[in-house]
Order: C-alpha cells, then structure tokens, then sequence
C-alpha cells in the first residue's frame, strides 16, 4: 500500500448507518443506505474494530503493530489508506 490516504490525526468514526459482522478472520459491513457490502480482511477488521470503540486512527496502529508482524511506518500508512478508502465508500464520517 502507498503512503498516500488521510492523514492518520484525522478523527474518524463509523458511520450510524453501516453494519458490521465478522465472519471468520473478515468483517463484512453492509452499507445500509447503498445497499452495498464491503470486505475487510484481519487487518483492516482491527482497525474497523478500534474506531468502533472510539479509538483513533493512531490507537488503530498500535493495534495494528501489535497484532500484526509490521512496523510502524508501515502500519500507519497502511491505515492512512484504509481510512481513506473507508471515506471515498462513505463508511465513515469525518470529525
């Protein structure tokens, strides 16, 4: 992934209308206003989780360094650019 997304200070929560359900080592959400179902593996699945708590994107790359076998620069621009994705599919709000 590129180091290119929304920057990681960004406060970002999930939005009302988007369910989310893990299925094995994925979380599928369903977009309730679309209709649309997304796929989130592991990794992304953990930091859909945290913002779910209210955590912030940079707890997420905690989470993320933690669970996972990479680093922090690594990890951060990899949520850098979920968050972004998560935004351009108007999963979450921004704020």
């Amino acid at each position: 992934m590129s180091s290119v997304g929304l920057p990681i200070t960004t406060s970002v929560q999930p939005k009302d209308d988007v369910l989310a359900r893990s299925v094995g080592n994925e979380t599928v959400l369903l977009d309730l206003e679309s209709g649309i179902y997304y796929t989130l593996n592991s990794v992304a699945a953990t930091v859909w989780s945290a913002l779910e708590r209210g955590q912030t994107p940079e707890q997420a790359v905690v989470l993320v360094v933690d669970r996972y076998d990479v680093d922090e620069a690594t990890a951060t621009a990899d949520v850098q650019e979920l968050l972004q994705d998560l935004l351009d599919n108007n999963l979450v709000v921004v704020g």
